[in-house]
């Protein structure tokens, strides 16, 4: 683990941890499969959760969904009692900044998720997890093919490597961790290191 990772990890202190007990019910909309995993977690490493948006209005009638379409009433609650439930079920401590895309309705998931778990912490906006997002490095090439072939296939033509204007699905991902571990991303190796 490296000297960064030792020094921000974060998690409720033995005492805490002893005294810790859950307080609020899991919210009723989540499948159980969702609450059952949190206790699979270990409890002495460094976390990064990673949540879409909550409950959202419906998409237009071609089924896109626009970036003006904010979260439903009911989505509202979700991630507010998301996050009470989570700062009451979790041996960490939620006490951390918090990284969303810049779409409206993501940023108020995660304030919401926040004060829902009784925090008000910074919000950075990242434009890598929206579309064009992390994998497509030329939209004018692939937006048009995928309004052209759908979801479904634009999905298996990418993971194919059979896709003009993406990159491939490693350095993505690794564009994708160097926005929660920017120290790291020097120590990996050449072939490895985001160049983006």
């Amino acid at each position: 683990m490296s000297k960064y990772l030792n020094n921000t990890l974060s998690k409720i202190s033995a005492d805490k941890l002893a005294s810790h007990t859950p307080s609020a019910p899991a919210p009723s909309h989540l499948p159980d499969s969702m609450i059952s995993s949190v206790s699979l977690l270990p409890e002495n490493k460094r976390l990064i959760l990673f949540t879409r948006h909550s409950l959202r209005e419906r998409s237009d009638g071609n089924g896109f969904a626009s970036y003006q379409l904010p979260l439903t009433p009911k989505g509202r609650i979700l991630a507010k009692s998301w996050g009470r439930w989570l700062s009451g079920h979790l041996p960490y401590s939620l006490d951390v900044d918090s990284i969303s895309s810049p779409i409206g309705r993501c940023i108020d998931t995660a304030q919401l998720m926040q004060e829902g778990a009784g925090l008000r912490r910074d919000i950075t906006h990242q434009s890598l997890l929206v579309e064009p997002g992390s994998l497509v490095t030329e939209p004018e090439i692939a937006n048009p093919v995928f309004k052209e072939i759908g979801v479904l296939n634009f999905i298996n033509r990418f993971l194919q490597g059979n896709l003009e204007g993406t990159k491939n699905t490693y350095q993505g991902g690794l564009d994708i961790l160097s926005l929660f571990l920017p120290e790291s991303a020097a120590a990996w190796p050449s072939d490895a290191r985001c160049e983006s």
